[in-house]
């Protein structure tokens, strides 16, 4: 990754969802010491997809494409750089 990566508010809204999931609200039983996910399903045609694949470009997500269990879709994840930042940026249970 970059030393300095300056991100758009919907890459910011992506990496959130990736390791908060849709409602950002972590299950009952969640515990603190990281988050509960690490995955954003998508692929051609959406508008998602390239934003993701940018954060692939800046080291900041990895990619496995066309996976079968997701549908053909590609499965994106946070790296281990991501990861950190994301544990900077991102409270886990925050609100939307």
């Amino acid at each position: 990754m970059t030393e300095k990566v300056q991100l758009t508010p919907k890459q910011l809204d992506i990496m959130r969802h990736t390791v908060m999931g849709g409602s950002r609200e972590l299950p009952s039983d969640y515990e603190t010491g990281g988050f509960y996910r690490n995955r954003f399903v998508t692929g051609p045609g959406s508008s998602d997809y390239e934003v993701c694949n940018s954060l692939v470009e800046a080291g900041i997500m990895e990619v496995r494409r066309d996976v079968e269990m997701m549908g053909g879709s590609d499965c994106f994840s946070l790296s281990k750089a991501g990861l950190e930042l994301a544990d900077k940026l991102f409270s886990p249970g925050e609100e939307a």
